[in-house]
């Protein structure tokens, strides 16, 4: 069974709302969007999926949405590395903790990518999109 990453966020009650008890693996997700925050030590990652959520919202389902983001601001940020950046980095994000605990968050394989430690981990927002048409 795969990680379940949710548990380390501090409330994952949108996600839940759309995905229930399966969220999508982080696995299935490409890293869209990364913002590093000095003054905040705050890193905010977005991601995205092409796995949509068994409660499709009615205005996804009628825009014809095929494309899940959502955004997840980690507080409190320490131990940031990035070493290196490439293509390879987008399908390989990991999130590990508990709601309350130390949140760990690695970027990338071989020693390319990004991780860091935080102290806590908040999903800011989900939204739906058109990422491709059908053919």
């Amino acid at each position: 069974m795969p990680n379940d990453w949710t548990l380390a966020l501090t409330s994952a009650r949108e996600l839940r709302d759309l995905y229930g008890s399966s969220p999508p693996d982080l696995s299935e997700c490409a890293l869209s969007h990364v913002h590093i925050d000095e003054r905040g030590c705050s890193v905010t990652l977005g991601l995205e999926t092409d796995v949509m959520p068994s409660s499709l919202p009615d205005e996804w389902r009628a825009k014809s949405f095929d494309t899940c983001e959502f955004f997840i601001a980690f507080g409190d940020t320490d131990n940031v590395r990035v070493q290196g950046w490439d293509a390879s980095v987008a399908n390989a994000v990991t999130i590990s903790g508990s709601p309350g605990g130390c949140v760990s968050v690695s970027i990338g394989t071989g020693g390319v990518g990004m991780d860091f430690r935080a102290g806590s981990a908040t999903l800011t927002r989900v939204r739906g999109h058109l990422a491709s048409k059908a053919e």
